[in-house]
């Protein structure tokens, strides 16, 4: 074993790992956290560490590293072989913006004690404590999913839990711990001891519960996409190792299928569209796109692949949405505008000021319908040898990058024009459009109809939710009947696989134009 010395904020531990083991992994193992949207392929570039002792860099990351950042010790994790006496530089954790806000309609308080609501996204995790016969929100805690260490979206960990061994207990073990955490957190601001915890009730997609309940996810890798469980899942915290809630039911509401999970219904419930006189698309834009089109005669609902870069992945200067990051653009009196979370200097581009920049582009012909970047267009200019329309300095979008966000929008904007056809509706038959998770709340609406990722025909009928998802979680935790409610809006909807769809593949060629 080689015993290398790892530097984050400012304090100094020493890890064992196996000599020429990659880097990444070792460090994942120690704990400690790494940003690898790619799941560690070498993909996406953005496993960044500072190291010395390292063996020189490999093709790939004299490709992806400026010759500053290889002059600086920046290495790929994933690239990179452990080395006895080597030295690991690791930036501090950032805290990201997530959105936490949840509107609860009114529901019948009908439990005693206190209870929880849990929401695990892809990218973060949401976690609410309650007076359940009050009503009252006692704390919120909130982090980035720390599996994001393994993978930014559910095929990368999938991925990682059918490739390596024992891969699935280490993602379930983090999620846990995390969630573990969070609640310990929770209960001690409030003053609630633990053993007051009644129920725990924890949403999320089809693959965030497999992995947090510790169920194979093999059967959601491949078609026909039969995931271990889709029904309601009922266990107490001693089942999946909360430690400090051993004797607390803990409830994961029905999901609908393989790629449409329990974070759709619960954002249903909270919506209301089940009860809707009027047609209505739900719709969560995230790593994977999943919606619903109807009202109280039925649902018919679909998720779509988008990836990662509405995260800030697969972008070449994008990042999530913690301080530093670029979240609003704005092209006005010959100059580029913009709006940094936390002020400061600008680190990067988040989902909202990728999709705001792109709409600029849009609008002011620095791209065409096509997506080609006009490189003699103003605010263009070189960022790493190649033309980018420029944000900030050293920050933009390249063409590489504008492609990215061509095939995310595509994917989002081909799943409703899919679920339109199939109820035999325009875009114009939508009455309402409700847009719920965290990246919804932040993304300019106008933004995203300039680039086509919403239809031009839901201008003025989008209505933002907030955490929806959790919204609804809170409502099963505070309100039996509403576990019932879940399970009759999962009875209502008509779940279609895109990929059976032979006009879907038509449609998303379509949607890549602007």
């Amino acid at each position: 074993m080689a015993k290398i010395t790892v530097t984050i904020g400012g304090q100094e531990h020493v890890l064992e790992a196996k000599e020429n083991a990659p880097l990444r992994e070792a460090l994942l193992r120690g704990g400690f956290p790494i940003t690898a949207p790619c799941g560690g392929n070498g993909a996406c570039g953005k496993c960044k560490v500072r190291v010395s002792g390292a063996a020189e860099p490999d093709a790939r990351e004299t490709e992806v590293l400026s010759p500053d950042e290889l002059a600086r010790g920046v290495r790929l994790a994933c690239r990179t072989a452990v080395r006895g006496g080597m030295r690991v530089h690791l930036d501090g954790a950032r805290a990201m913006q997530i959105e936490t806000g949840v509107r609860i309609p009114e529901v019948a308080l009908n439990k005693t004690g206190f209870v929880a609501a849990v929401d695990i996204g892809t990218t973060t995790v949401a976690m609410y404590l309650y007076d359940a016969p009050r009503g009252e929100a006692l704390a919120v805690e909130s982090a980035a999913n720390v599996q994001q260490r393994f993978g930014a979206d559910v095929i990368t960990r999938i991925q990682y839990a059918m490739e390596h061994g024992g891969g699935l207990t280490e993602l379930q073990k983090a999620i846990c711990a995390q969630v573990e955490d969070g609640l310990a957190a929770m209960l001690a601001r409030a003053g609630v001891p633990a053993a007051a915890l009644r129920e725990i009730v924890v949403t999320g997609n089809t693959t965030m519960l497999h992995l947090f309940l510790g169920r194979p996810v093999n059967g959601i890798a491949v078609a026909p996409f039969m995931p271990d469980f889709l029904d309601a899942q009922h266990l107490t915290g001693r089942d999946i190792g909360l430690a400090c809630a051993p004797d607390a039911a803990v409830v994961t509401p029905p999901c609908i299928a393989a790629y449409v999970g329990a974070d759709t219904v619960t954002a249903a419930l909270a919506s209301g569209i089940q009860y809707s006189d009027v047609t209505c698309l739900l719709i969560d834009i995230g790593t994977n796109g999943e919606m619903a089109l109807g009202g109280r005669n039925g649902l018919t609902c679909c998720s779509t692949a988008a990836g990662p870069a509405f995260e800030g992945a697969c972008i070449s200067r994008g990042m999530g949405g913690t301080a530093g990051a670029i979240s609003e653009v704005r092209v006005a009196d010959g100059d580029v505008d913009y709006a940094v979370i936390g002020g400061g200097a600008p680190m990067g581009l988040c989902g909202s000021g990728i999709i705001d920049a792109a709409a600029e582009m849009v609008r002011t012909g620095v791209i065409d319908e096509t997506g080609r970047l006009d490189e003699d267009a103003p605010f263009v200019a070189e960022i790493g040898g190649e033309p980018a329309f420029m944000v900030a300095h050293g920050i933009g979008l390249t063409q590489k990058d504008v492609r990215q966000i061509q095939l995310a929008k595509a994917a989002i904007a081909a799943g409703i024009a899919s679920l339109l056809r199939q109820r035999g509706l325009t875009p114009d038959g939508i009455d309402v459009c409700f847009v719920a998770g965290g990246f919804g709340s932040y993304m300019n609406p106008e933004s995203a109809i300039r680039i086509g990722l919403l239809p031009d025909a839901l201008r003025g009928k989008i209505r933002v939710l907030g955490n929806a998802a959790a919204a609804g979680a809170v409502m099963c935790a505070l309100d039996d009947s509403c576990k019932a409610e879940c399970e009759r809006i999962r009875g209502m909807c008509e779940y279609i696989e895109l990929s059976t769809l032979p006009a879907f593949q038509d449609e998303y060629v379509n949607q890549m134009f602007f």
